[in-house]
């Protein structure tokens, strides 16, 4: 596979730190599948430095900062101020952004921008030249936003939002749900822009989801072992038994127990000196999108604490 994904852990047997290898394209499916999970990504948030400046940015096209807690949300927005000014290679990663509008004092809100966040998303825009999609949505579920109503978008908010049409070369789509009320400046920025959608976003891509997730949610312990394996395994190069277990006995794996047996799971390296869990997850590969395809993973708690078991598959 192409991009890599190094991590460095302690070892079981030493305090020497050990790599591992990931498959880059794995990891940004599993963000990209993750996308309606705020928790996981907030916690992806925490380590993303870890990660390659591509996989950076696409969990950021993803990322809702807001938070119940106010002060949360703050320093999210702030993070990832902070991720851009210290590399702007990760800045002109960054093609797609999120926007939440409504007054602050919203109590339809789920969650709500405290005071300043309006500002900081403000001044973070100015700093992402590369945004050629964004989604304007209502801070509540089925809500109508007023665009000339300052209450509900700020003048420093509009103007970044305005500048942001305008200073792009190419503008793909502007998905706009629930806003109404344009006045004749957004018109003008919104003529650059090659797709302009007034419908709304798919209810599966929506980061707002987290909150409205029904009590019937499938909660089946394999499909729950194999995503948080999947995590566990990039954030500590570690193969946990209970993801190599799922893969050997699930129906659609391709994985079969003489591949699973040529593999030293102990060992950083085989042989040949090739990673084996990265070409277990290889092996493994399609059936592990299909499961995150269908799972809304609620591992944001797990991801921050790792408190997976870190058993080895013998």
């Amino acid at each position: 596979m192409g991009d890599s994904l190094s991590i460095s852990t302690p070892t079981l047997s030493s305090n020497k730190r050990g790599s591992a290898q990931a498959p880059q394209e794995i990891w940004e499916l599993v963000i990209e599948h993750l996308a309606d999970d705020k928790k996981a990504l907030n916690a992806c948030s925490k380590v993303c430095r870890r990660f390659l400046a591509r996989s950076q940015a696409l969990l950021f096209a993803y990322w809702d900062p807001r938070d119940e807690l106010e002060e949360r949300t703050i320093l999210n927005i702030k993070r990832l101020e902070d991720i851009v000014l210290a590399s702007q290679h990760i800045a002109t990663h960054i093609r797609k952004f999120w926007v939440f509008l409504g007054p602050p004092d919203d109590s339809g809100a789920a969650t709500r921008y405290p005071d300043g966040a309006m500002g900081l998303i403000a001044r973070l825009l100015a700093k992402l030249p590369n945004i050629h999609v964004m989604h304007l949505l209502p801070l509540s579920l089925g809500a109508v936003v007023d665009w000339k109503e300052d209450g509900a978008v700020s003048p420093s908010l509009k103007a970044a939002l305005l500048a942001t049409f305008q200073h792009t070369v190419i503008f793909e789509r502007v998905t706009l749900k629930s806003l109404r009320n344009f006045d004749l400046a957004f018109l003008s920025a919104a003529s650059r822009i090659r797709r302009l959608d007034m419908q709304s976003v798919p209810m599966s891509q929506e980061p707002l989801t987290f909150l409205d997730q029904s009590p019937s949610f499938d909660l089946n312990p394999r499909r729950k072992c194999v995503v948080e394996s999947m995590m566990y395994y990039f954030v500590t190069g570690r193969c946990p038994e209970r993801f190599v277990t799922y893969c050997l006995d699930h129906p659609d794996s391709t994985l079969e127990l003489g591949q699973l047996r040529s593999l030293s799971l102990r060992d950083p390296t085989d042989s040949t000196g090739a990673n084996p869990i990265s070409r277990l997850l290889q092996c493994c590969a399609s059936t592990l999108v299909d499961l995150t395809l269908a799972y809304n993973s609620r591992i944001g708690e797990y991801f921050l604490n790792l408190r997976l078991d870190s058993r080895i598959y013998a």
